[in-house]
């Protein structure tokens, strides 16, 4: 074979295991994620009613990674506190996990932050 050739070869043999590795060796990649309000668990509850309580806490119509806020309802927390959209949307979202604590739900995923949802853990 010619040089060109075997090199062509070689770099995308290397190219194919570095692609793979970064994936694989910075942690474990978790194949089973699962939508966040799926997280939130309460004893005799279906996921119908699940859906149906987060959107009544103001997540969004029915969707399951909920809780999602609309650009309006942003502005208009943004407005009422004189915040910018990162800290209205921070209002909101812990607005809603107190919402779905006040209906008996409780968080079951990990937590790397101060929220209601996993202070109350």
């Amino acid at each position: 074979m010619s040089r060109g050739i075997e090199f062509l070869i070689i770099l995308c043999f290397i190219i194919t295991l570095s692609a793979c590795c970064t994936l694989e060796c910075v942690g474990p990649v978790d194949r089973n994620i699962k939508p966040y309000l799926h997280y939130w668990e309460k004893s005799g509850v279906r996921a119908e009613q699940r859906l149906a309580d987060g959107t009544r806490c103001g997540g969004g119509y029915k969707e399951p990674n909920m809780p999602s806020f609309s650009k309006e309802a942003i502005s208009v927390a943004r407005l009422a506190g004189g915040k910018d959209d990162n800290q209205a949307y921070s209002q909101l979202f812990h607005d809603w996990e107190r919402c779905m604590l006040k209906k008996g739900y409780r968080y079951t995923g990990n937590c790397d932050a101060e929220t209601p949802a996993c202070d109350a853990l």
